[in-house]
């Protein structure tokens, strides 16, 4: 939060040095306002955040007036004073938690807009001034879709405390139209209160001034901005809860690996949550990994923009550390200094026994068989086991569909589609939804007993509403990630448990194939972008896991349809096409039964790695045309054990030339170059499969392939075999 905001502002005052237009602002006119009615407004990415009984206004000014017009051109900052003495009782310390500006807008118009709160420039005590910033929050992006007097709404992204008075900042940007603004003022013109910097350091906007560059002379605002904030009297921190730290990521026993992102939420749900520290101990003595002073997560609740951010988390790499057992500890502090501490025990190896397949990839196809090869970091391996499991080409997961709909209800009446327009809540249960339909398909598959309470099974409305509660979607409208995640463990523990939820940021193709469809996870994938939401992988239609775009199915709470989705790999994301705009998928969660096996059929043992790790798997007796997980488990000397899967093809009807790695029908340099980005670039595996680019007959598909093409095309060497 801290890094965020000075970066911000200097970013702000690099803008502010190049200048702003002067036309419009020399040719600018006020006039009277037909009437003062504003309509509220708040930012797309923002949900709607209602005062308190005890919220006071901080505003001397009277009612909106009149209109200047034009003025606003962007990349500018306007500034008014504020005294909390003057409309609050006994008013410090003052807690101020939002900013509040009148614009007109002369037309339908997007524009952007970020807060600041200063204190007090007193170098001329008779007039204050902007001085030091104190906060600043993100950029928010508005939108009216008419002419109009709107009041604007800007929240702090943490309130801030002040025992006197001071100055509100608003910088208008940029980006939008924000020539479309008309400045908002009273009808009283008071000196010293109201500021506006366009480029050249604020101008009192009730002097009259000629600007630097000689283009004409200002006229001086007819009365003071309509720019004011608000707060509650008092800065104990007694509105807000005292945080509650837990671990969302890693598990408790977890094992981790050479790195992991460390993630931790505020269970009390603090609005002033400044940073979260971490720490690990394996001697006695505890040692600092780093902090986040960024609480910032998405938010997906299927109406707004879900924002970005990955909440309070900290990447922590294990390298040089010995193997063994750990503390980790998370203090998350309050802008009041309250702080409260979280810890769990891990395990920790930083060459770890997670195997990886090198040979074969993601999507090969393969005829009569192939030498998998494996690559792992851990030293003391011990012995791998080798194992398959086949997918069908068109694979459903009968995910029971629960419509968002069914949630969020207030009136008694829950299938009335619980309108956010009748005060209730259930466009906002995309999360809630999801997790119920997750739990939903294991209480039909083994575990009724997972949505029991007593000897009564929850209906579709009382097991969404659980989830309601428990993610916090009337306070948030929404599930935050965090509520999210711990919303779904709260319900299960108190249900029983006997489940693991996982969560893994920035997943790729191979968790959507593998998770699912191998190691039979339910899976629950988060978008991102406006809005953001929750939906439920459900399937996959036809198999293509070697093609850059895919066809996956997912239970989608909004519409109450499971229907197929395209799924790519882009910029190194993944992506969904919903409704045809391309969404990415920056989360997927996992719920899977404790102890759940899966029925693979084994292939194989190797029990020496000197001459490297791997298997020869023959696939001769299987038909062609059948999709199947290639599956390792890695031991070492510990019994700690890790697994990877691969998803490969079995197919020889192709006629296949040896060498033709690009399927184009003849061998050429082309086809080097395929094999070289397939080996090195991480590209798409050789169309014609296995044999194709195996071109030296070793089962192997590595660099002694591609000198052994190259040898063949430019210096006279044998042919592929």
């Amino acid at each position: 939060m801290i890094f965020r905001s000075r970066l911000l502002y200097v970013f702000l005052a690099l803008l502010l040095l190049t200048g702003v237009s002067m036309a419009d602002k020399n040719t600018s006119s006020s006039n009277r306002l037909n009437n003062n009615t504003t309509v509220n407004i708040y930012a797309k990415n923002m949900p709607v955040q209602f005062g308190t009984a005890d919220t006071c206004i901080v505003y001397e000014g009277g009612n909106p007036y009149y209109m200047i017009y034009p003025w606003v051109q962007g990349d500018e900052l306007f500034k008014a004073y504020q005294n909390p003495a003057a409309t609050c009782d006994n008013p410090y310390p003052f807690t101020i938690d939002r900013v509040h500006v009148v614009f007109y807008l002369t037309q339908a118009a997007s524009f952007v807009l970020s807060a600041d709160i200063e204190l007090l420039d007193l170098s001329d005590p008779a007039c204050p001034k902007p001085g030091t910033m104190i906060a600043l929050t993100e950029a928010y992006e508005y939108q009216v879709t008419e002419a109009n007097l709107y009041s604007i709404t800007v929240p702090l992204d943490s309130p801030v405390v002040v025992d006197g008075p001071y100055f509100v900042g608003l910088y208008v940007a940029e980006n939008g139209n924000p020539t479309s603004i008309a400045v908002v003022t009273d009808s009283v013109a008071v000196g010293c209160v109201s500021y506006n910097d366009w480029g050249y350091g604020y101008v009192d906007l009730d002097t009259v001034y000629t600007d630097p560059d000689g283009t004409g002379l200002i006229k001086t605002f007819p009365g003071r901005l309509v720019l004011y904030s608000s707060g509650t009297v008092g800065g104990s921190g007694a509105t807000e809860p005292e945080p509650a730290a837990e671990f969302i990521y890693p598990a408790a026993n977890q094992f981790i690996g050479e790195s992991v992102d460390l993630w931790v939420n505020d269970a009390a749900g603090s609005a002033i949550i400044e940073q979260a520290d971490f720490y690990y101990n394996n001697t006695g003595s505890w040692n600092f990994i780093g902090n986040d002073t960024s609480d910032d997560p998405p938010l997906r609740n299927g109406s707004t923009g879900s924002g970005s951010g990955n909440g309070l988390s900290y990447r922590w790499f294990t390298s040089g550390l010995a193997e063994g057992s750990y503390q980790l500890r998370s203090i998350i502090t309050d802008t009041l200094g309250r702080t409260d501490t979280a810890e769990i025990s891990v395990s920790v190896d930083p060459t770890p026994h997670f195997p990886e397949f090198a040979v074969p990839r993601l999507g090969l196809d393969i005829c009569d068989g192939i030498q998998a090869s494996i690559d792992i970091s851990d030293e003391n391996i011990s012995y791998m086991t080798f194992e398959t499991k086949s997918i069908n080409t068109v694979e459903t997961i009968t995910i029971p569909i629960i419509n968002q709909t069914l949630g969020g209800d207030t009136n008694g009446n829950p299938i009335d589609g619980n309108p956010s327009l009748s005060g209730e809540y259930g466009p906002f249960c995309s999360g809630p939804a999801s997790a119920a339909m997750a739990i939903k398909y294991w209480s039909q598959n083994g575990h009724a007993t997972i949505i029991q309470e007593g000897v009564a099974s929850l209906t579709d409305a009382q097991l969404i509403d659980r989830f309601f509660d428990g993610m916090k979607i009337s306070e948030y409208l929404g599930a935050y990630d965090e509520e999210f995640i711990t919303g779904l463990r709260q319900y299960i523990l108190s249900h029983g448990g006997g489940f693991n939820v996982s969560a893994k940021r920035d997943p790729v193709i191979d968790d959507l194939y593998n998770l699912p469809f191998n190691s039979e996870e339910v899976i629950m994938a988060g978008l991102s972008g406006d809005p953001g939401r929750w939906m439920v992988l459900a399937g996959v239609n036809g198999l293509h896991p070697a093609d850059s775009q895919h066809v996956f199915k997912f239970a989608d709470p909004a519409t109450g349809t499971t229907a197929d989705y395209a799924v790519k790999t882009e910029f190194g994301k993944l992506w969904v096409e919903y409704f045809s705009q391309w969404y990415e998928i920056d989360i997927i969660a996992g719920l899977i039964p404790s102890g759940h096996t899966v029925a693979r059929t084994s292939i194989g043992f190797d029990g020496n790695g000197t001459d490297g790790w791997g298997l020869f798997w023959n696939s001769s007796s299987l038909p062609d045309n059948q999709h199947h997980f290639l599956h390792v488990t890695a031991f070492d000397g510990d019994s700690h054990s890790g697994s990877a899967s691969v998803l490969v093809k079995t197919e020889c009807s192709t006629n296949i030339l040896p060498g033709d790695v690009n399927n184009d029908g003849s061998v050429n340099p082309g086809d080097l170059i395929y094999l070289m980005n397939y080996l090195f670039l991480n590209d798409l595996p050789p169309p014609a499969g296995f044999a194709s680019a195996n071109v030296n007959g070793d089962n192997l598909i590595d660099l002694a392939d591609v000198m052994y093409l190259y040898r063949y095309l430019f210096l006279g060497g044998q042919a592929p075999i």
